[in-house]
């Protein structure tokens, strides 16, 4: 058959194909071609077991998400919140207590687990998680001057009274935080932005003329401030506050009570001025 005939032959089966609603054999093997699988490729499985994988992922992540928060919030906070215990550079969670410089907060064996047994990690955990005596703390950091239970404190500011206080002494530009109610109840650091609530503890960081970082607290109407730049450069030597009067005050939200006294020498060093304002800090010279 030539080439001409074939394609005519094509042509029309075609036509007849078009025109015949009955499918054809050709038809028909091509249906069953196209419905069987192709060779060397699998077919499809139905997608349970992939959603099964992906949710027990998500849940994986979702529940190491967790235990990583709450490593954080066992670690750090019943110890320094409800303890009193400050971080070296205080973050707010409660007054700046000084510690030795050279020391800060020690890393708990129990994180570098080399050799110790379960027993032994328990109790690490056991006495990092044991709450902090605040009379005995303070005591063995200073000379305690006053102890005073926040509730029945006359100094205590509200928030409206803490922003005059602090604009008339040039920082009415600086975010002041607050972590603790009165009754010694912490929730996440908030902007005060007026009114009559009172708090214990107010803090704010200031960065002076010269670029040097300070963090400015008002405890129980005290006035005083952190020089963080100091500490970077010298951490080996005793923090450096300065202050209206020779004392600082410090907070213990698990009894609500004020602490003032004097720290000890190798643990802070503290600066009389005669007001703590933007003006004094930022012409500070040590």
């Amino acid at each position: 058959m030539s080439k001409k005939n074939r394609i005519n032959d094509s042509a029309d089966g075609r036509s007849e194909e078009k025109n015949n609603p009955v499918p054809s054999e050709r038809e028909l093997k091509k249906k069953k071609k196209a419905a069987s699988p192709k060779k060397g490729k699998k077919e499809k499985q139905p997608n349970t077991l992939k959603k099964v994988i992906i949710v027990g992922a998500l849940l994986v992540v979702f529940f190491a998400a967790l235990a990583l928060l709450s490593a954080f919030n066992v670690i750090r906070f019943p110890v320094l919140k409800n303890g009193s215990v400050t971080l070296k550079l205080s973050d707010g969670n409660g007054s700046p207590a000084a510690q030795p410089a050279d020391t800060g907060i020690e890393k708990p064996d129990f994180l570098d687990p080399d050799g110790m047994s379960d027993e032994e990690i328990r109790e690490e955990v056991d006495e990092l998680l044991a709450p902090v005596d605040a009379d005995e703390y303070f005591e063995e950091i200073g000379t305690v001057k006053e102890k005073t239970y926040a509730i029945s404190s006359d100094d205590v500011t509200d928030e409206d009274d803490t922003l005059s206080l602090m604009e008339d002494r040039g920082f009415a530009d600086w975010p002041i935080l607050t972590e603790y109610d009165m009754y010694g109840d912490y929730s996440s650091a908030v902007e005060i932005s007026g009114g009559y609530e009172e708090h214990p503890v107010y803090r704010m960081v200031y960065i002076d003329g010269s670029d040097r970082q300070w963090v400015v607290f008002i405890v129980n109407g005290s006035v005083y401030a952190m020089l963080l730049d100091y500490t970077a450069e010298n951490p080996d030597k005793p923090l450096l506050y300065v202050a209206e009067t020779d004392s600082l005050t410090g907070y213990d939200s698990r009894s609500n009570t004020f602490y003032e006294y004097v720290p000890n020498a190798d643990l802070a060093t503290v600066v009389k001025l005669d007001k703590i304002t933007a003006e004094a800090l930022d012409s500070f010279e040590y």
